[in-house]
């Protein structure tokens, strides 16, 4: 009976936390600097929760999230390319996604990553979005 009791807690507490935020408010300096920046938020839902999503820009991993959690980017002027993938065994057997993307001085980019499921077939998908989309939940 105690580890019924238990179980829940422990279930809670094992959630995946990543690396982002979950309060956007926080991006507010951010979106009103002068700097290039890419904004990345997760939606995946309640099925994607269980594992974290690397998030690569130009190749090299800058943050692992959770749902529902953000994450700001530095970027360069010019081309960049962004990806996502889930970490660990979440990424065997699921599709990540890639999107290359132009950026002029002090632009900003927002992005919602976001999960297909398909029958046999899982994938993580990034879309476009913008400002006021990008800061509602």
């Amino acid at each position: 009976m105690k580890n019924l009791f238990i179980l829940p807690f422990i279930l809670i507490i094992s959630a995946c936390a990543g690396s982002g935020y979950k309060d956007r408010s926080i991006h507010s300096q951010e979106l009103i600097s002068p700097d290039t920046l890419i904004f990345v938020k997760r939606d995946t839902g309640y099925v994607g929760s269980a594992a974290l999503v690397k998030v690569i820009h130009n190749g090299k991993t800058v943050s692992e999230i959770g749902d529902k959690e953000s994450v700001t980017i530095p970027a360069v002027i010019g081309t960049n390319t962004l990806s996502v993938d889930f970490t660990g065994l979440a990424s065997v057997g699921s599709g990540g996604s890639t999107r290359t993307i132009g950026l002029k001085e002090g632009e900003k980019a927002f992005f919602t990553i976001a999960l297909n499921q398909g029958l046999f077939s899982t994938e993580l998908k990034l879309y476009e979005t913008n400002q006021t989309d990008f800061m509602s939940d």
